[in-house]
């Protein structure tokens, strides 16, 4: 049986938060223009509030409503427990559909790698070994995804950046419009192949694991990522869930 590998990306691969802030803060302003945003960057503090509450981010686009929600100083509960309520509510007060913000957020980056793609990629930085260990796993053959709900094109530059020769048709991500569990389904077509799925977002893996026809996936939760203390207290003891320390899938992916 071949070993195929499922990966995400932000949250596993790069860690991209700052940037999800700032590009953010653009497209927030554009459609929140007197929401007291002066300048055309996040403030060094709303970067920073940013990340305490990315664990929270599902799909890139709803970062826009979340940083709103810092500006208006919403509670850690809000990002935790309402974050779709507040996204809805935002989208009905605009009169716009989340494809809208997905389009703005999608525009917002283009434009910043237009003009400065140095300091796009700069806001980027990777998991400490893990560009390494891919080329080396390229280099074998080995069979890798990129499974993302991050738009492709962004995935490819930021590869790019780092001359890592990584196959843009095996990176599935926003453009697709079908969840995680959909590709993992479509991998699974393939015959006589293990899919090892590696995840950050403890939801994504419990998602896949109550779903019968993908009970084959191999769950892998990266606690390096975006997760919650609490989050990977839970992965580490699910049954099915296997908890890799970066070490391990570092290696891993090199053997």
């Amino acid at each position: 049986m071949n070993d195929l590998f499922a990966l995400d990306f932000d949250g596993v691969i790069c860690n991209s938060a700052d940037e999800t802030a700032v590009s953010a803060w653009r497209a927030a302003s554009q459609l929140w223009p007197t929401l007291a945003m002066p300048g055309s960057d996040a403030p060094d503090d709303i970067v920073e509030q940013f990340r305490t509450v990315r664990p929270y981010l599902e799909i890139g686009y709803q970062a826009i409503v979340m940083i709103r929600m810092l500006v208006e100083k919403a509670p850690i509960n809000a990002f935790r427990d309402d974050l779709h309520q507040h996204v809805d509510q935002a989208l009905r007060e605009l009169g716009k559909n989340k494809d809208d913000l997905i389009t703005l957020f999608g525009a917002v980056r283009d434009e910043w790698i237009r003009t400065d793609l140095p300091a796009w990629l700069d806001r980027h930085s990777f998991y400490p070994g893990v560009i390494d260990a891919l080329r080396a796993a390229l280099r074998q053959n080995k069979r890798l995804y990129i499974l993302t709900t991050k738009q492709e094109r962004f995935v490819a530059a930021i590869f790019n950046s780092q001359h890592l020769p990584f196959p843009t048709n095996l990176i599935w991500g926003l453009d697709r419009k079908v969840k995680k569990e959909v590709l993992l389904a479509d991998l699974l077509k393939e015959n006589d192949v293990r899919v090892h799925f590696v995840e950050d977002r403890l939801d994504t893996l419990l998602a896949v694991h109550h779903n019968p026809a993908l009970q084959n996936v191999q769950l892998y939760f990266a606690p390096w990522g975006y997760g919650t203390p609490t989050e990977c207290a839970q992965a580490e003891q699910h049954p099915d869930i296997h908890c890799l320390s970066i070490d391990r899938f570092t290696s891993w992916l090199k053997k």
